[in-house]
């Protein structure tokens, strides 16, 4: 088997001296020996050094729990104009969270608890 020097082995690469030190040092060439101060890189049959596919590092630790979408509540003056000349009233609040929208007619929200009051026959959308 034949061996290398970092700086052949940045030549058949084409990268450079630096990338192959931080590769030999992540323990990413494979086979790559230091014998004293310097490395011995091996080629494999094609004549270049073999090199071990990277991941893309450790996975984050700082969003444990899914993350939660914000809730909207919009109050329809449009159809609060419709509905004086109608005899059946629609709903006028639209509540959206996320992609999820419920139209209703009330909406009560105490301490951090809510409370909605689904119109009849109304779907969701």
């Amino acid at each position: 088997m034949k061996y290398v020097s970092i700086a052949k082995a940045a030549h058949l690469l084409g990268i450079s001296r630096q990338r192959v030190q931080q590769l030999l040092y992540a323990g990413r060439i494979k086979g790559a020996l230091k014998e004293g101060r310097f490395w011995q890189i091996p080629l494999d049959k094609h004549d270049m050094p073999q090199i071990i596919p990277g991941t893309r590092g450790p996975q984050g630790t700082w969003r444990k729990r899914p993350q939660q979408s914000k809730t909207y509540i919009h109050v329809s003056q449009h159809k609060i104009r419709e509905n004086r000349k109608k005899l059946i009233k629609e709903p006028v609040i639209c509540v959206r969270q996320g992609k999820k929208v419920n139209y209703c007619h009330q909406v009560d929200i105490l301490e951090g608890i809510c409370r909605l009051v689904l119109a009849w026959g109304h779907k969701n959308l």
